[in-house]
């Protein structure tokens, strides 16, 4: 589509006006800003992909059933652990119509959309100068939207033990950073999948109104 090409076709000025990334700690960890790894991690948003025609992931958008309900695709994030070599890809997954409204009751006051934040959680290295090749390790999700779900614990999924994991290679995927900064990542993928990126606040510090219709 022409809006995919125009995209890539920033997206590659970019890079070029950067220069090559080349994804290394700093000489001295007390000097961040000179440190693309310190500069990798963090949590950031995930604004748009190429592997969806119309772009953006913000905000609402069709997703695939859960539990048999309709659901919307919320927002996508990608948390990144530098210290600990961990990697989690992290999708909203909320109903798609709210909370049912009964006629004869007062309307209260906009409550936020219940769903899940599923997190996939990897293991990832760096191969120089800028592939990050992540390992899919475990699955886990937990209750967002109003009150009453927030006190609800994280649910991990059960994992197969060790032996009865498929192989490394079955589980990984790599992506090229080829463009880095304090604010904005961009990233190109072994499927030739174009990603843009903006850094967020701490998943944790995201408040329920955030999810708020």
């Amino acid at each position: 589509m022409r809006e995919a090409s125009e995209v890539d076709r920033l997206s590659s000025r970019l890079e070029e006006a950067a220069g090559p990334i080349t994804l290394k700690w700093s000489t001295s960890r007390s000097s961040p800003d000179a440190s693309t790894m310190d500069r990798l991690a963090g949590t950031w948003r995930l604004v748009y992909s190429s592997g969806f025609n119309s772009g953006s992931l913000g905000g609402s958008r069709p997703g695939p059933p859960a539990a048999l309900l309709p659901t919307v695709l919320g927002q996508v994030y990608q948390v990144i652990d530098a210290d600990k070599m961990l990697l989690d890809n992290v999708v909203e997954l909320l109903l798609a119509y709210g909370v049912p409204q009964l006629p004869f009751l007062p309307r209260p006051d906009p409550q936020p959309i219940p769903g899940l934040r599923v997190t996939l959680r990897h293991t990832y290295e760096v191969a120089q100068p800028n592939t990050v090749t992540i390992v899919f390790e475990s699955t886990s999700a937990r209750a967002v939207g109003p009150d009453m779900l927030q006190g609800l614990p994280q649910f991990d999924v059960p994992q197969l033990p060790d032996f009865l994991k498929p192989p490394k290679d079955i589980r990984s995927a790599a992506f090229d950073v080829s463009y880095l900064d304090a604010s904005m990542r961009i990233t190109r993928g072994d499927r030739g999948e174009l990603r843009i990126y903006l850094r967020d606040r701490p998943l944790e510090a995201q408040a329920p109104a955030d999810y708020v219709d």
